[in-house]
């Protein structure tokens, strides 16, 4: 996207799909809240990222990390 955007060009796709992955974050942040019972204080939720892509070792941007 800040190739895109350094370039003056529209990265409507790009920014569609940023705009979804944080949508889907915040609804899992809603999802791990309402299973511990509305309270998340003081109690340890151990977390799994999954990547779909092959030899993809990196958590750089990962969802996991926003969440925790």
């Amino acid at each position: 996207m800040k190739s895109a955007s350094d370039n003056d060009s529209p990265a409507r796709i790009f920014e569609a799909v940023v705009k979804v992955n944080d949508q889907r974050t915040r609804a899992m942040d809603r999802k791990v809240i309402q299973a511990l019972d509305r309270g998340v204080r003081g109690k340890k939720v151990a977390l799994l990222e999954l990547n779909f892509k092959p030899n993809i070792d990196n958590m750089r941007d990962a969802h996991s990390i926003v969440i925790a």
